[in-house]
Formats: C-alpha cells, sequence, structure tokens
C-alpha cells in the first residue's frame, strides 16, 4: 500500500534537486570560467557568464595554449585514439580470458576471473599514479633535462631547457613544529632530487637560528640578537637563560 504523504514527496524532491545542483555546480564553475578572461577569474572569480566566450572558444578551437602548443581539436583528436585503443585492448583481453575461462578447466580459474573482471572494472583514471610510478622506477620518462616554470607577468607556462638543474627549495625546516622557516619549506626539492636518481646525504644536518619565540599559540617570529644584548631572556622558572647556558656572545 503506498501512502499518499505530501511532505515526504516534496523533502524527495528536494533531496533530488539538491543533488542535481551539486553535481552541475563544477560544470557550470568551468563553463563561466571559459567565457571571462584569465585576469577576471584570478582576481575575483565572477558568478555569471562574460562576453570573452566567443573568442575563447575561437582561440582554442584554432590556435591552443601557448604552453601546450596544440589546439584544443588536437588533444580531442588524442583523447579519440586513445579511448579507442583502451577500448579495443579490454575487449581484446576480455575476449581472451572468457575463452580461457570457459574452455579450460584449471585450478582458481575463478579466482582468476574476478581478478580481471575487477581491472576492468577500474576507471583508467585510477591507473594513471600507478603507471607513472613504474614509468618513473624504470627511468623510462627521462628526456631532456629542464625545468616547467610559470610566469606570472604572462601568466603562461613557461620550459627552460637546460643540461643540468639545481634544486634551491630552502630546506625542509617547516616540517618541525616549531622553527623559523617559511610554510613552504617542506622538503619538496628533496622529493624531486630523490625521484630523478639524486644521492641524498647529510640530511641530518638543519640548519636553524637558536633564538626564537616558543610561547604557545604564538608566531615563531625570530628574535634579533640586538634584542637579545640589550635585554634578559628568563625561561618559565624565572631563571636568566644566557647565565644558565654560559652563553656569551
Amino acid at each position: 500500500m503506498v501512502e499518499n504523504r505530501p511532505w515526504l514527496t516534496f523533502v524527495t524532491h528536494a533531496v533530488l534537486i539538491i543533488g542535481c545542483a551539486v553535481i552541475a555546480f563544477p560544470i557550470y564553475i568551468t563553463f563561466v570560467a571559459s567565457t571571462h578572461e584569465l585576469e577576471a577569474i584570478t582576481t575575483s572569480f565572477p558568478l555569471l557568464p562574460g562576453g570573452e566566450l566567443i573568442e575563447n572558444y575561437s582561440r582554442a578551437l584554432a590556435v591552443g595554449p601557448r604552453d601546450v602548443g596544440a589546439t584544443v581539436g588536437t588533444m580531442m583528436l588524442n583523447s579519440l585514439i586513445m579511448a579507442l585503443g583502451i577500448t579495443f585492448g579490454k575487449i581484446s583481453i576480455s575476449l581472451m580470458a572468457a575463452f580461457a575461462i570457459v574452455y579450460f578447466r584449471f585450478r582458481f580459474r575463478m579466482a582468476f576471473f574476478w581478478m580481471i573482471f575487477i581491472t576492468l572494472m577500474l576507471p583508467v583514471e585510477v591507473r594513471i599514479l600507478p603507471t607513472y610510478k613504474v614509468v618513473a622506477d624504470l627511468k623510462m620518462h627521462a628526456g631532456q633535462g629542464g625545468v616547467l616554470c610559470f610566469s606570472t607577468k604572462s601568466n603562461h607556462w613557461l620550459e627552460i631547457n637546460s643540461k643540468a638543474v639545481v634544486l634551491a627549495t630552502g630546506g625542509a625546516g617547516a616540517l618541525y613544529q616549531r622553527h623559523d622557516n617559511p610554510k613552504r619549506m617542506l622538503g619538496d626539492g628533496y622529493i624531486l632530487a630523490l625521484e630523478a636518481g639524486a644521492v641524498l646525504q647529510d640530511m641530518e644536518f638543519v640548519q636553524f637560528y637558536p633564538l626564537g619565540l616558543a610561547e604557545p599559540g604564538y608566531p615563531p617570529f625570530l628574535i634579533p640578537p640586538r634584542i637579545a644584548d640589550s635585554g634578559r631572556l628568563y625561561n618559565n622558572r624565572g631563571e636568566d637563560i644566557l647565565a644558565k647556558y654560559n652563553i656569551h656572545e
């Protein structure tokens, strides 16, 4: 028996409408961004479409972004070739696996069936990072040396080729709870160098300034030596720190 409950119908439709709106909102934001200039969406993102729709789409189809060097049509053709290759590859593997499982009797064949089935059900995006990891470990991605950087003046990516690259990322001092380093110093350069095949050494030596504010709830800013010379530093027990540890500078 189905009861007529207007409030339940209203709640059900409201949940469906809200769900559709949440799913469609990123698509709408992407469309709005494509109708504005880059400066407009980097300063204050608008929520209404702009007047650069025809120009932006014409440029994407005919010229393409400078940092990529290919038009949208070329990229769509590349995606079509990749999609067709993946589709026919999955069909071929499925046919061979089905033939072997149906016509041959061997131990654990149903276990292998489910392994193949689950693997084929995984989307391609899930396998991007593991595939890159395998290629990186085999050194198959090594090409011409250089860096890819972003120019804030031209708002474009720049490719700089070189025979060698020096990573000056500032170390990893920000990994500690109390430190006097910028928050961005998290050892990114160490990871980049290690994955590129470099050998890391003396990792236990971390440079820091030994005099700073360690009060909980306050930023760990540095205390200049001039202040230390003109004043006195006490710990929570009221002891003179410089006199206790015989610090003379």
